[in-house]
């Protein structure tokens, strides 16, 4: 059984963890789409698949109309934030075929610079046999693959905005995941409170209470003048604690929050079933 106290103080962390992550996904999504942070990373990696650099296929692609639809020809002007992989498929045959206006094309293949492209190309076009559909089909499985790899880059892209803006809102907020716990734990009435028969006490009067007796921000917060050093670095440690946390994800949080809520509903946690 889990005291109701332990549950309360819980509740106030988890509430902690839900309140920080859900403002610095927000900040995120505001800074990823200020910065154009998707469109960014779509066209890095094409140019990276394409080795751009040595090719020049990447420049081509974006200026065809089935990949950025609204461009201007060859000015650049915007860049989409997807690419269906059907549309790059046909789009790149177009391109490798205007290269060369009636050249076969395995000849056109054969005369990319880049190895490793003409190479995935080469062995594309022998498993289609030669068919240009399959071949089509063949691309497009091709860069969805790529495009599977290239959410994990744009996740490690995002997580640094993520960390960063967790730490900023825990800082302004004074957001100190150990210091709500000490506060929940022994202050006089958050304890009365959190003693009341299961039931008494909702979800809106427990975080009354954290706001009211401050577990965070920085309203009546002092620094203990006998620790000064110590009393900073666990505030410091409780910023990073807390900012790590929200790479988790608000969802996460969220479900943790009513998880712990459906706890505290209950009174206690159920016991796991006996095996025969």
């Amino acid at each position: 059984m889990i005291s109701s106290n332990m549950i309360d103080v819980l509740l106030g962390v988890v509430f902690t963890f839900v309140a920080v992550s859900g403002v610095a996904m927000a900040v995120t999504e505001a800074v990823a789409s200020l910065c154009r942070l998707r469109q960014a990373t779509l066209h890095d990696g094409i140019e990276a698949l394409l080795n751009d650099g040595a090719t020049g296929l990447a420049q081509a692609l974006y200026a065809h109309a089935l990949v950025n639809p609204l461009s201007a020809g060859s000015r650049l002007t915007t860049r989409p934030s997807y690419v269906e992989p059907r549309n790059f498929a046909l789009a790149l045959t177009d391109v490798l075929q205007a290269s060369a206006p009636g050249a076969p094309l395995d000849a056109v293949i054969a005369d990319l610079k880049d190895v490793q492209v003409r190479q995935t190309l080469q062995v594309l076009l022998r498993e289609a046999d030669g068919d240009i559909e399959q071949f089509r089909h063949g691309i497009a499985d091709w860069f969805r693959d790529a495009m599977r790899r290239l959410k994990g880059w744009y996740k490690r892209r995002t997580q640094v905005i993520v960390f960063g803006a967790a730490f900023l809102v825990a800082a302004l907020l004074n957001a100190d995941p150990l210091r709500v716990t000490t506060l929940v734990w022994f202050h006089p009435m958050l304890d009365q409170s959190l003693t009341a028969p299961p039931g008494s006490v909702h979800l809106g009067e427990s975080l009354r209470l954290l706001r009211h007796s401050g577990p965070i921000g920085w309203y009546g917060w002092h620094l203990d003048r006998h620790r000064p050093v110590a009393g900073i670095l666990s505030m410091l440690l409780g910023w990073l604690t807390v900012s790590a946390g929200a790479l988790l994800g608000a969802p996460f949080w969220f479900d943790a929050l009513q998880h712990v809520v459906g706890i505290r509903s209950a009174g206690t946690l159920a016991k796991p079933a006996a095996r025969h």
